[in-house]
């Protein structure tokens, strides 16, 4: 091998729109580290031993495993054999990799720690900041509190159970159709038209169903399970800010 194969190669993957390197380029992921020391703060033990892996990089690894949906033992193997994951954690052909024991720790005392719902806590707060909206997961139009939903909250029971808690509120749900009664072609139209609306948040779940895994989980435990999730959650968000960095430029760097 040359000195620079593995520039060449990294410069190839750059111009096939390596998805890693663009969100690498639209985070600042120092912003992460006073929240991740504070909870992998340790009391000195005096010199010996081996020091400590860098916390925004096994931060970084676990939101690889979020993205791609991989245990443990496999991420070790593909940061070993992938050039754009050792680029997007700052690592070279000749570095070591923290194996699965040392990330399954990491992430099990993130967890104890509860520092999940911070770290995607600050980076809202942040998206917020640079006009990136952050909502939850939910189309309620806050002036009218209008519910959008598709045909499968469309019952009569579920319609009373909801006015019951709040008469005022307008419920546009997709209308359903039957065997014996199809949907005629205004109804069609008007689905159509809800639709582009709930399809917002559908989006959301129908990538993290399909691009991350859904929500399945190789842990046990209510803590560990908080913890999947928030890191599912924040990784998301990562990646949907670097596209929407891509399209339009936010005026503030995160």
């Amino acid at each position: 091998m040359g000195f620079f194969y593995e520039d060449e190669r990294l410069k190839r993957l750059s111009q096939m729109g390596d998805p890693l390197e663009k969100i690498s380029k639209a985070v600042d992921w120092e912003m992460f580290r006073p929240i991740l020391n504070k909870a992998f703060r340790k009391k000195a033990r005096g010199k010996g031993g081996r020091p400590p892996w860098d916390c925004v990089l096994m931060f970084k690894i676990l939101l690889l495993q979020a993205w791609y949906n991989i245990a443990d033992d496999k991420t070790e193997y593909m940061i070993n054999d992938r050039l754009s994951f050792q680029r997007f954690l700052g690592l070279c052909l000749g570095d070591k990799v923290p194996d699965a024991k040392t990330v399954w720790l990491f992430r099990e005392n993130l967890a104890k720690s509860g520092a999940e719902r911070e770290l995607f806590d600050l980076f809202a707060s942040q998206m917020e900041n640079c006009g990136v909206a952050a909502r939850q997961g939910s189309l309620v139009d806050e002036k009218d509190k209008e519910i959008r939903a598709d045909s499968a909250y469309c019952g009569e029971g579920l319609h009373a159970e909801i006015h019951e808690k709040n008469p005022l509120v307008k419920l546009k749900t997709n209308e359903k159709g039957y065997r014996n009664r199809p949907l005629t072609e205004a109804q069609k139209d008007g689905n159509r038209e809800k639709s582009k609306v709930c399809a917002r948040v559908e989006h959301v779940f129908g990538h993290m169903t399909n691009s991350m895994g859904g929500m399945y989980m190789r842990c046990i435990g209510k803590t560990r399970a908080q913890c999947t999730i928030g890191l599912k959650n924040l990784a998301y968000n990562l990646s949907r800010y670097a596209y929407l960095a891509s399209v339009k430029k936010p005026e503030v760097q995160l």
